[in-house]
């Protein structure tokens, strides 16, 4: 069973502290969080009534499909994200504490500044993702697919497991373990 996606009608758009008038991404600073498009109710509608919620936090989205989307400062705390694809999406200052992203698409996606402190990024595809300033402590990045990202400036890595990940650049096990990474098997698949 697939969940939400554009297609079906979800929309998501990030969130911000300023709220410009256009709340669909005209401008560069707006506000945003998931809304289902209403065949009664504009989305637009549906956003200014839910703007006072700000954030996702501990959201079900399991299955979301929201490849590009600018998801920048986004709350995600906590969110259930398994299994979704976020291809090229901007997620540059996003809260993605304790997030679960288990099996999830992160193909190129911007990540500078994001936070995944505690967040289970099992299995999930990084490859090609731009992780400058971000922060991984206790992550779990196991059998996580790391071609091509661009690592070299990653904030904190301190208790992250990378054991078993894949396609991971030259340099970056030894690099990672000296920053505080581990290399512990897991328990859970």
């Amino acid at each position: 069973m697939r969940g939400p996606d554009q297609r079906q009608g979800a929309l998501l758009i990030a969130h911000s502290r300023e709220c410009g008038d256009d709340v669909l991404g005209g401008r560069e600073r707006t506000a945003g969080i998931l809304a289902f498009r209403d065949p009664v109710k504009t989305a637009r509608d549906r956003l200014r009534r839910q703007r006072r919620a700000g954030n996702l936090l501990d959201a079900f989205l399991q299955g979301v499909h929201l490849e590009r989307a600018r998801l920048g400062r986004s709350n995600f705390n906590a969110a259930d994200l398994r299994e979704s694809d976020f291809s090229l999406a901007d997620f540059s200052d996003a809260d993605l504490q304790s997030a679960n992203l288990r099996q999830s698409t992160l193909r190129g996606a911007d990540l500078e500044r994001a936070d995944f402190t505690g967040a289970d990024l099992w299995g999930a595809d990084l490859s090609g993702a731009q992780l400058s300033g971000a922060k991984l402590a206790g992550a779990d990045l196991s059998n996580t697919n790391l071609a091509n990202i661009k690592w070299r400036e990653i904030a904190v890595l301190k208790s992250a497991n990378i054991y078993g990940v894949k396609n991971a650049p030259e340099g970056f096990a030894d690099w990672a373990v000296k920053h505080g990474a581990v290399q512990s098997e897991s328990n859970s698949q």
